[in-house]
């Protein structure tokens, strides 16, 4: 199960936009706007002196990904074609 969930990861999200959900300010820079995860970071770096939860899921991705695993890399799909996906219709474009 473990494999299935990751190889569908993997196809649905690549490094940066990961980087992007942990944390936006490593992506975007340290003046953009927006943070997630703000008290796991802050209570991480107080207790561990890092953002562990980021290494550790950065790590586990790169290690995915070396195993043969590939991100997507077509772009995003538009909200009809996620539809049609979910649906289960024959479509073009995002898979």
């Amino acid at each position: 199960m473990y494999h299935t969930w990751s190889k569908k990861f993997m196809e649905a999200v690549t490094r940066d936009e990961l980087r992007y959900v942990l944390d936006p300010k490593d992506v975007m820079g340290e003046d953009y706007p927006s943070e997630t995860f703000r008290v796991l970071q802050k209570n991480e770096i107080a207790r561990h002196g890092e953002y562990r939860t980021r290494r550790l899921v950065l790590a586990a991705y790169d290690e995915l990904s070396a195993q043969g695993m590939r991100p997507r890399v077509e772009g995003y799909c538009s909200n009809e074609d996620q539809l049609l996906h979910l649906t289960k219709r024959r479509h073009r474009g995002c898979r």
